[in-house]
């Protein structure tokens, strides 16, 4: 089809068209409309003409039946009119249409305009202005046929399209609508959208010469385009003038025709909200009768998807609505003197403009859209916005007029004081980012936390405590599992009560110690400058165990330490801790504790190794270390020998702990039922017999297993024979040592025994 076959006329097949225009059987007068109101430009918004789901096919067969006041005996109005409707397959305009059997005149509509994205109210409107089919109560075979009068041009030949029947001129007219505010169209400028452009009043405007004149049309929109494409003709004065009537020779009346019935039937095309964007730009703006209000991003503008799809407009139209400032989630009804937060793309009421949670929210009335009472209602209604909210993370608050407190569950606004209790509502987070935040609220039993600290509630009380000892010690097991509360809420009065690795209860003046499951009552034992005095209710509902213990391990750390007046020692790698608790007579028990625990009992000195050699830094002493409580004092040629020539220097404080064994040490040891010689730092087992004969020079001391444990054993067995580094042998005797001549047979004896020249001279001789 040629532009030229697509010339639409006001007046269609002899006047027919104006027939329509005088016999609008049913149609209601708008008292309030004018001819004064129609813009050329602006016939209709295009986010009204290109709704293709403003109505369903339900309600366009009810809207049709209330237009319908009957149809005649024995003939086929829009009301009855049944028809198959074809398979159309997808291309640049409209979507895909499946085949369906017997579908009504609603179902038709409501498929084609889904499919083209053209407003099934639209349609309606053509329907009426073309062949008056929606009220006509006997209409013709021919109207049916060229229903939108899609393919009828101006011309002599009149309607000659193959596309006739309803389905088939609604999907065409469409079809034709939709195309022609595609860039590739060849229609898309002619009358083009954001220019102007000269349209006739009538088809006697392209007489040559012409005898009824042209007029000059800024065309601000796409759907006024396709209209002007579709019917390329504007009203006149005089059409104008007599609205529901004719006009004068020059007046065409197609156009003016579809404008009226629009707002008879269904609201003015231009009043209210309408989403926009101007031609060649992304930037979306909310128009209301007092201006236009920017998308900036902050919200989507999905969030106001029910006021229409968002039109394609001139800039001059944009600008005509003057900038009010920038669309947030907050709109004011003034149907009823109330703000409403739009979110989830339903409108939620808070309260009039002084209410606690307008205030709460931060709502300036002044700054927000004010939207009418009707064009509120196209948005659907969802719940009202209560104090108590969660957002789309499940962190929960409830609102005041001051601002918003982070709580730890419903109960928390109650147990904390503020009594209130009720509903929670979900909104968006964005709504609460400039809330003042308040001092966070905890319920009774429920615990919050920040990811460094924990807050819980008993009672009247709140604790405070450390995020690593709640973990460490296990406290959700028997407090609550905490809520996570975000940085920046966690307002937090630094009178609450803070714990520590050891608390006393206020009343009862039982002391507990935390330890991995559960608390110990360590009564006196406690380091007293480390316990947090807490009220009762505080005191965790944990396993008790009794007693401070005397070994104990920090979470996370692999070594154990003994618990003594000098604070936690640590025991030697190699020793056993059954060794050190046989030797002191206590139970080999370690409790493992939280680090605060550890860090608060304090570190004392580390034991030193069983069976090694130290000298006190700044002294002549050197000392036998006899497990991990005793020491011997020893000589300085002894301790070459007992230590194998490593001797560590410590300060004086490493030594403190161990009571001094009575005497001095030496180089023979009884530990179980062993007797042995220490020389070189290794211990040679010895029988009674050679222990007798060497016990004459000095005395055995008796010692933990464990020190003869730390003591290398010699690969061989003692005995009497010594033997100094040059070479020399001698023969132990009741503690004398005697030189082995040369030849002399001392095999009898066990092999010698590699000792200093300083150990032999202490068998004299």
């Amino acid at each position: 089809m040629t532009a030229a076959r697509t010339l639409r006329a006001g007046l269609v097949v002899a006047m027919g068209l104006l027939t329509a225009a005088l016999t609008l059987v049913g149609a209601p007068r708008a008292e309030a409309l004018d001819g004064d109101d129609f813009t050329a430009g602006m016939i209709i918004t295009d986010s009204l003409f290109f709704d293709g789901t403003s109505l369903n096919a339900g309600a366009i067969d009810e809207f049709i039946a209330k237009k319908n006041p009957g149809c005649a005996v024995g003939r086929t109005c829009i009301e009855n009119y049944v028809e198959d409707i074809t398979s159309r397959a997808a291309d640049s305009r409209c979507k895909a249409i499946a085949a369906k059997k017997n579908q009504t005149a609603g179902e038709i509509i409501a498929t084609v305009g889904a499919a083209c994205g053209i407003s099934p109210k639209a349609i309606l409107v053509i329907l009426q202005k073309e062949q008056s089919l929606i009220t006509s109560t006997s209409p013709s075979s021919h109207a049916f046929a060229y229903a939108m009068g899609a393919g009828c041009p101006d011309t002599p030949q009149g309607c000659d399209t193959p596309y006739q029947g309803l389905f088939a001129q609604v999907y065409y007219g469409s079809w034709l609508l939709k195309g022609y505010t595609l860039p590739t169209s060849s229609h898309y400028n002619r009358y083009g959208a954001g220019r102007t452009s000269a349209i006739a009043y009538d088809v006697e405007s392209y007489n040559s010469p012409p005898t009824c004149d042209f007029v000059d049309v800024y065309v601000e929109n796409q759907a006024t385009h396709a209209l002007y494409v579709y019917t390329p003709y504007t009203p006149n004065q005089a059409a104008l003038d007599n609205l529901y009537g004719s006009g004068d020779r020059c007046s065409a009346y197609g156009n003016r025709n579809f404008w009226r019935m629009y707002n008879d039937w269904f609201g003015s095309t231009r009043a209210g909200q309408s989403l926009v964007r101007a031609a060649g730009s992304s930037n979306v703006y909310l128009l209301t009768p007092e201006g236009r209000w920017a998308f900036d991003g902050d919200v989507p503008v999905s969030e106001y998807s029910d006021l229409g799809k968002v039109g394609v407009v001139s800039s001059g139209y944009v600008k005509s609505f003057p900038l009010r400032g920038t669309v947030s989630h907050y709109i004011y009804d003034t149907g009823v003197d109330e703000v409403w937060a739009v979110y989830g793309g339903e409108r939620h009421r808070i309260g009039g403009c002084a209410s606690d949670l307008v205030t709460a929210l931060g709502v300036d009335c002044d700054a927000i859209p004010r939207m009418d009472r009707a064009e509120a209602l196209r948005i659907d209604r969802g719940d009202r916005i209560r104090p108590l909210v969660v957002t789309e993370t499940g962190d929960m608050y409830y609102l005041e007029r001051a601002g918003r407190h982070a709580v730890s569950g419903p109960e928390a606004p109650a147990d904390s004081g503020a009594g209130y209790t009720g509903d929670v509502t979900t909104v968006p987070a964005a709504l609460l980012t400039d809330v003042a935040r308040l001092e966070v609220m905890v319920a009774d039993g429920e615990a919050v936390t920040n990811g460094s600290h924990v807050l819980y509630r008993g009672g009247d009380a709140i604790g405070r405590v450390g995020k690593r000892l709640w973990d460490q010690a296990h406290l959700d097991r028997y407090i609550a599992e905490p809520v996570g509360i975000a940085g920046g809420d966690w307002i937090v009065p630094e009178d609450y009560q803070q714990l520590s690795g050891f608390i006393r209860a206020a009343d009862a003046g039982t002391t507990y110690m935390f330890r991995l499951w559960g608390l110990t009552e360590v009564g006196d034992a406690a380091p007293e400058d480390h316990v947090a005095v807490i009220s009762d209710s505080l005191v965790p509902d944990a396993p008790v165990n009794v007693g401070m213990p005397l070994f104990v391990a920090a979470v996370g750390d692999d070594d154990t330490y003994m618990v003594d007046s000098y604070g936690a020692r640590l025991i030697p790698p190699h020793a056993k801790r059954y060794e050190v608790a046989n030797a002191l007579g206590v139970g080999v028990t370690a409790a493992t504790v939280p680090t605060t625990v550890f860090q608060s009992i304090g570190r004392g000195p580390d034991m030193l190794d069983f069976g090694a050699v130290v000298a006190v830094d700044g002294t002549s002493e050197k000392w036998f270390i006899d497990g991990g409580a005793t020491r011997w004092r020893v000589y300085s040629r002894q301790a070459a020998e007992l230590s194998g020539g490593v001797i560590t220097t410590v300060d004086a404080s490493a030594v403190e702990p161990y009571a001094t064994g009575d005497g001095y040490g030496t180089l023979g040891m009884r530990c179980l039922r062993s007797v042995w010689m220490v020389v070189g730092g290794e211990r040679y087992e010895l029988t009674e017999e050679e222990a007798a004969h060497l016990e004459a020079a000095f005395p055995f001391r008796t010692v933990q297993w464990a020190t003869c444990r730390a003591l290398p054993e010699a690969d061989q067995e003692g005995g009497r024979v010594l033997e100094k580094p040059a070479g020399a042998q001698f023969l132990v005797t009741d503690g004398v040592a005697s030189r082995v001549t040369r030849g002399e047979d001392v095999s009898a004896y066990g092999e010698p025994v590699r000792v200093l020249r300083s150990t032999v001279a202490l068998f004299g001789g």
